[in-house]
């Protein structure tokens, strides 16, 4: 009954509470604080009435949640204030419940190729509808083998059997977000709205993202329309079939990617983006996932998370090589967007928390593996790092030191928070 009688106080004293701290513009007339002075009123009789007729605790932090809607909409304060609550990164996230509906009837990677066709034929009566051309070509790496002097070439030193070599291949892609490349005349999910979770309290233009500014490309509602540029991306997956895939700025991998991707053999795990930059125009949540092969690979343990500074996430998983038993470490990872020294120094600052959380990994792995020593468990990073590794200040560097390092760029400077990108 006391927590009772505390929240009908608490109810009561803040709107007067927040008149008095409000700059003069935020309250207008009186007449704002009585919807919620009665909407308090009747709350209390509620909370009261719950506490009367049933013995258990009123649930209060639901109230509290949905008054800080009532207080936003009556009120009109500022929004950092309002956002406060959302210091501990408790924001929304949107996913799809589902495949969509254009992979019905898709079973085989022939069905995929078919459906490749079809758009390449409506994508080529407006222009040159092929793929850029690509190289990929091989890491080399030379590993001297102390028993024979023979060296191992574009392969990893197999710990568990010494002296062989295992190969693996990835590609590593940013998908351009469908939230953030389409045109604003297409039909959204979700309501469009100001972006209500931003860091800073500023609102966004619902057509911010229009064609994700590529509106110089030609033919932007074709080339950019994410219904025809999937399966055009499927179309580069399917033409190298990679042990593992690692992507980014993925807001349809419960719709398309994770179902149509199990068709071809690949098991995949995502991490949605807390307040992604999609959810104010209306699409869901973007965010990182990692895909590998089944047969090659096998999952042993998983964890994700954003960081501290800025809205981005990663994706580290541990994964055993089914050839050799031997295990290997994958991360994926989509670093803060945006030009200049402020921008990078969040960079390295993410770059430093990532390398810590993947050497916490890593030794978990040496300890399960048996005895196998730390330097010897291959760690393979990708993602969109949104640096330029030619500046001397790139966050890239920090990747390959030790996150300990008092050299390393990231722990020279404290990076102030950053609105969401």
């Amino acid at each position: 009954m006391t927590q009772t009688i505390v929240s009908f106080l608490v109810l009561i004293v803040t709107p007067f509470f927040l008149v008095a701290s409000s700059p003069r513009r935020s309250i207008h007339k009186k007449s704002q604080v009585i919807p919620y002075f009665l909407f308090s009123l009747c709350v209390s009789f509620l909370l009261i009435s719950q506490q009367i007729h049933k013995d258990t605790p009123p649930a209060i932090c639901t109230v509290q949640s949905f008054n800080i809607d009532i207080l936003r909409q009556y009120l009109q304060l500022p929004s950092r204030f309002m956002n406060q609550r959302n210091k501990n990164k408790d924001r929304t996230i949107r996913i799809q419940t589902g495949p969509d509906l254009c992979l019905r009837g898709i079973a085989s990677i022939r069905d995929i190729q078919d459906k490749v066709q079809q758009i390449q034929a409506l994508q080529s009566t407006y222009g040159d509808a092929k793929l850029y051309n690509r190289q990929w070509r091989p890491l080399t790496q030379t590993i001297s083998n102390n028993d024979d002097n023979d060296d191992i070439t574009n392969g990893i030193l197999d710990d568990c059997n010494p002296g062989n070599a295992w190969n693996f291949s990835v590609l590593q892609l940013n998908t351009l977000a469908q939230g953030l490349s389409s045109s604003d005349k297409v039909a959204t999910p979700f309501t469009k709205s100001v972006k209500e979770c931003d860091d800073e309290g500023s609102s966004s233009s619902p057509n911010k993202f229009v064609f994700g500014g590529f509106t110089s490309v030609p033919h932007p509602e074709i080339t950019l329309d994410f219904n025809l540029r999937k399966w055009r991306i499927m179309e580069v997956l399917l033409e190298n079939l990679t042990d593992v895939i690692a992507m980014e700025e993925v807001d349809q991998f419960h719709g398309f990617f994770q179902p149509i991707l199990d068709i071809v053999g690949y098991d995949g795990l995502f991490v949605p983006k807390p307040c992604s930059p999609c959810i104010p125009v209306g699409w869901y949540s973007d965010g990182c996932a990692l895909f590998w092969k089944r047969g090659v690979l096998e999952l042993v343990r998983q964890e994700s998370g954003s960081y501290k500074y800025g809205n981005q996430v990663y994706k580290i998983a541990t994964m055993k090589h089914f050839e050799t038993g031997c295990i290997m470490v994958l991360a994926v990872t989509h670093l803060k967007a945006g030009k200049g020294i402020e921008m990078e120094k969040i960079r390295r600052a993410q770059v430093k928390e990532l390398r810590n959380h993947i050497d916490r990994v890593v030794s978990v792995a040496s300890k399960e593996s048996g005895g196998v020593e730390m330097k010897n468990i291959p760690v393979v990073i990708m993602g969109d790092f949104n640096s330029d590794p030619t500046e001397d200040q790139s966050c890239i560097w920090g990747i390959f030191s030790s996150p300990s390092s008092s050299s390393s760029p990231s722990s020279t400077s404290t990076p102030s928070e950053s609105k969401s990108v």
